[in-house]
């Protein structure tokens, strides 16, 4: 592990003890320098002369040895006396980052001395590094200095705009990592403090979602070099990562937040065990391992696990959640396995002596057992579990009459009559549309849709191989938006199970371990 210290420049960096030679200088540059008459001004709280940064550097930057010793470097003096009085955060490489915004000011904006052209930092480089060779020898200016530019190309927004030098540093950081000029498993000490507030905020921010709590400040005074002091990064990082909690949660994004608390590395309280709790409780309903979820919620458990539709509104706010997080194909899923499923629980909650369930049989040596055609030999019982496995629900052939007339095809009537007609698809739309009563709450309602629509649509957009749109799911359900096909999914099952939710959220046990989880981290934050 490496130690590396990122430093912004700005106009802080370097200044003059007085303006000897000033004049000279200017008339050798002036082409360079659009006739703007710059000249050193006088600090207003010190005796030293600052000019912009970029003026800085044309003018001294090939004339270093002549003028050395009226440069001044309040800020890096302050990091590197602290470096000498604490050698164990000596760094092995330093990164230093320039600024350059040629591309974006054209010669027209550079007549201006006010244009934000002229505080860019990238002509002193020569002047910085000879001020680190100075401070840390020949050898390590040569090999371990490493001079990174934010360079916006033509067009693009300037570096005081924050989303745009966000995008730059992530950029130059990558190209670190490339360059392996930085790793992810050093320890990188940042001084931000130069350039402008929107590069300062970057390079933290950046620093600290790809290094976390292995990122350290190094802060100084210009007036008083010796306030300079480590602060370490981890309440800074703690910070980000809460604000990333609360945007995660705000998305549903269960699976993202447990990823982060990880990342925390909480120590051991009461709240913790709490929140551990609550994410695997996530954990299982996000794989929609509903029983299991209901049984880990302990004695908190609603009496509605008992009934045998609950599952049916965790499965259909799960779509819905699975829209939100930015994926319609699970959601299209969900929602369809939400109302087929409900409608298989309705059937054997309503027709359950005329139901069996099959099973694949089992030789003595726990393989399927085959037929002599190499078939999978199935067997029948009258209990949906065997063990931790469960059966398919068939209709026996004993099933409503009425039912048994509305099946359209002679093979239909065949399956049910040979102990295999399975309660899935057509099938079960068909049963529920013969035997549901009142059989009049079906007219006109909209769950019409699902033996109508969705069942074709649902095959169409199964069977290619390509994702689907938020679109493409609403118009399989008939609606033209998210509200819509949640309203609609909400109604259905509302039906089915004769219930009068309001929502589906409302419907689910996972409303409450959202937040609760809300609430455990907001406490563990304030903490």
């Amino acid at each position: 592990m490496s130690v590396v210290w990122i430093v912004t420049t700005g106009n802080s960096d370097v200044k003059l003890t007085d303006d000897t030679g000033w004049g000279h200088l200017r008339i050798k540059k002036i082409e360079q320098l659009y006739s703007c008459g710059f000249s050193p001004t006088e600090e207003s709280n010190s005796d030293l002369l600052t000019l912009p940064a970029r003026v800085m550097g044309i003018a001294y930057g090939d004339a270093i040895e002549t003028y050395w010793e009226r440069l001044t470097f309040p800020l890096l003096d302050g990091f590197c006396q602290e470096f000498k009085t604490d050698k164990k955060n000596k760094p092995d490489r330093i990164i230093v980052l320039l600024t350059d915004q040629e591309a974006i000011f054209d010669d027209y904006s550079r007549g201006d001395a006010a244009c934000p052209y002229w505080q860019d930092t990238y002509t002193l480089q020569p002047i910085l590094k000879h001020y680190f060779t100075q401070a840390f020898g020949e050898k390590f200016a040569n090999e371990k200095i490493e001079f990174s530019v934010l360079k916006p190309q033509q067009g693009a927004d300037g570096l005081d705009d924050w989303d745009a030098t966000l995008t730059l540093v992530r950029l130059e950081l990558a190209r670190w990592e490339e360059n392996k000029w930085i790793s992810k498993s050093d320890r990188v000490i940042v001084s931000h403090q130069a350039g402008t507030p929107a590069i300062s905020s970057a390079v933290q921010l950046t620093c600290l979602i790809r290094f976390g709590k292995k990122v350290e400040f190094l802060v100084s005074s210009e007036l008083a070099p010796d306030r300079t002091k480590f602060l370490k990064g981890s309440s800074y990082f703690e910070t980000l990562q809460f604000k990333k909690l609360e945007d995660l949660l705000a998305r549903d994004d269960y699976a993202g937040v447990a990823s982060v608390v990880q990342s925390l590395e909480l120590e051991d309280s009461v709240l913790k065990v709490k929140l551990e709790h609550l994410l695997e409780l996530a954990k299982l309903w996000n794989a929609a391992k509903f029983d299991e979820f209901a049984n880990r919620m302990g004695l908190v458990t609603p009496i509605r696990v008992r009934e045998w539709w609950w599952k049916g509104y965790e499965m259909a706010y799960l779509a819905v959640v699975r829209m939100k997080n930015g994926d319609p194909t699970e959601a299209l899923f969900h929602s369809v396995r939400a109302i087929e499923g409900l409608i298989c629980e309705w059937a054997i909650a309503t027709h359950g002596s005329n139901i069996h369930y099959s099973f694949i049989k089992l030789d003595r040596n726990g393989n399927p057992a085959l037929d002599a055609r190499g078939s999978k030999i199935r067997e029948y019982d009258s209990r949906r579990y065997r063990g931790d496995k469960e059966g398919s629900p068939i209709a026996k052939h004993t099933i409503d009459a009425k039912f048994g007339n509305a099946l359209k095809y002679p093979n239909q009537k065949d399956d049910l009559n040979r102990n295999k007609l399975g309660l899935y698809g057509r099938v079960l739309y068909t049963l529920f549309e013969s035997t549901f009563e009142p059989n009049s709450r079906l007219t006109d309602h909209p769950i019409s849709i699902v033996w109508e629509q969705l069942a074709d649509e649902r095959n169409e957009l199964f069977h290619r191989l390509r994702g689907m749109t938020p679109q493409e799911v609403y118009e399989a359900w008939g609606k033209g938006n998210q509200e819509q096909w949640t309203k609609i999914l909400l109604d259905c099952l509302n039906l089915v199970a004769g219930q009068s939710f309001v929502s589906l959220k409302s419907a689910s046990l996972m409303s409450q371990v959202h937040k609760d989880l809300e609430e455990v981290i907001k406490a563990i934050a304030s903490y």
